[in-house]
């Protein structure tokens, strides 16, 4: 069977739909493309540890992100906790927790980036902590 025979035989050979379509783009832009991470806040403590925050990043690659927010705290990137990496190309929002003292996560400022802190917590998050994405 030869290659155009074999993509016919998976249904590749055809559209979806009779027609041209309408011409349309997805994801031109960064805000056509929004990822809410869906998670339980963790148990909030005055004297917890670490530095809760919900985080709002625009055209941001997760770990290149946690790597400036690693630097701007001034603290090791290992210490900054999230539950799962989203896409750069979009508007994404998820929890992190850090291990650095509010105060200081409060003074970051990092371009296209919002850090909402929600309290402090004796406990991390870790991959796949959260319930899914929306």
């Amino acid at each position: 069977m030869d290659n155009k025979s074999i993509e016919e035989y998976l249904g590749f050979g055809s559209g979806a739909v009779e027609g041209l379509g309408i011409g349309g783009i997805l994801k031109v832009r960064v805000e056509d493309f929004r990822v809410e991470e869906v998670s339980p806040i963790p148990a909030l403590d005055p004297k917890g540890r670490f530095t809760v925050v919900r985080a709002t990043l625009e055209n941001w690659e997760t770990n290149r992100f946690l790597k400036r927010l690693s630097r701007a705290c001034g603290i090791n990137r290992n210490r900054i906790f999230a539950s799962g990496l989203k896409d750069k190309r979009a508007i994404t929002t998820q929890l992190l927790v850090i291990d650095a003292p509010r105060k200081k996560v409060e003074s970051v400022d990092i371009p296209d980036s919002t850090l909402e802190v929600l309290g402090r917590t004796h406990q991390k998050i870790g991959m796949s902590d959260h319930d899914g994405n929306r």
